[in-house]
């Protein structure tokens, strides 16, 4: 799938959002990229891969319901139909379970969570009478494992991948698919602010995907094979699923993998 489809994205402001954005912009595709940032959507506009003839932004928070159905309206008024929505706009914060603060466990919740829901409930009524669309929701590898130090991060994550999956189980046949997206950690600003001591596993892959990774992954594969669940790297979804069934074994291996989780932190800092 590539050239002349209609995009609607959310977290263009930086990151995994403003690099696909930017990618399906300098392919030809035509795109609707959203963020709760205007400064940042207007850094986006002025790049030079950037058509203002068929590419546009709009500023708005995923977390507001109402807002959503007139947000996707004008993208439908600009592009004439949206093809395919990526709810890529997400939030982490690390601290223990006990000590996670009020506002941040809302604001993960309402942005990782709250704000995917809203985004598939208000593309599916729009894809479902035209009786095509794809839906690609970013989870996480955290939403297959939980990882302490990111309780509420991961929550959040393991609700985006259910709720999704089970979308797409009740679309089955209507021409709409909804894909759930579960990478490793991504390099980028979201990463590299987070974790604290408390979330080092999160380290501890030998390297960090790039959103160059990203790229491959979803516009090569998932949107041609339209998947349930897209998972990367493969051998760390297979650790994921293991911690996730037996967390006894994950729990007897976590200090090992904070130790590599913390080296490799180490090494990254170096480079800066």
């Amino acid at each position: 799938m590539s050239g002349n489809h209609a995009y609607f994205l959310t977290g263009c402001g930086s990151g995994i959002g403003r690099h696909l954005a930017l990618a399906l912009a300098k392919r030809g595709d035509s795109v609707y990229a959203t963020d709760v940032d205007a400064a940042a959507l207007e850094r986006l506009s002025a790049e030079p891969g950037w058509p203002e003839d068929r590419c546009w932004t709009r500023a708005f928070s995923v977390t507001d319901p109402a807002s959503w159905d007139e947000v996707f309206e004008d993208a439908i008024e600009a592009m004439g139909h949206v093809d395919v929505v990526m709810n890529i706009a997400g939030v982490m914060v690390s601290a223990w379970a006990e000590e996670t603060k009020v506002a941040d466990v809302d604001r993960q919740i309402d942005i990782n969570l709250k704000g995917v829901i809203f985004g598939t409930q208000t593309a599916i009524r729009h894809m479902k009478p035209r009786g095509s669309g794809h839906v690609i929701n970013i989870s996480s590898m955290a939403g297959i494992a939980p990882l302490p130090g990111l309780s509420v991060y991961a929550a959040s994550k393991f609700g985006v991948r259910a709720f999704s999956v089970t979308a797409a189980m009740e679309l089955h046949g209507s021409g709409v698919m909804v894909s759930t997206v579960c990478p490793d950690a991504v390099k980028t600003p979201m990463i590299e602010i987070e974790p604290t001591e408390s979330a080092s596993v999160i380290w501890s892959a030998p390297k960090l995907l790039t959103v160059e990774d990203l790229e491959r992954l979803i516009l090569d594969k998932v949107l041609t094979r339209r998947p349930y669940v897209a998972v990367l790297p493969g051998y760390r979804a297979f650790l994921s699923r293991l911690a996730d069934r037996r967390p006894g074994l994950a729990v007897r291996l976590l200090p090992l993998f904070q130790r590599i989780g913390k080296k490799n932190k180490q090494k990254l800092d170096a480079h800066k």
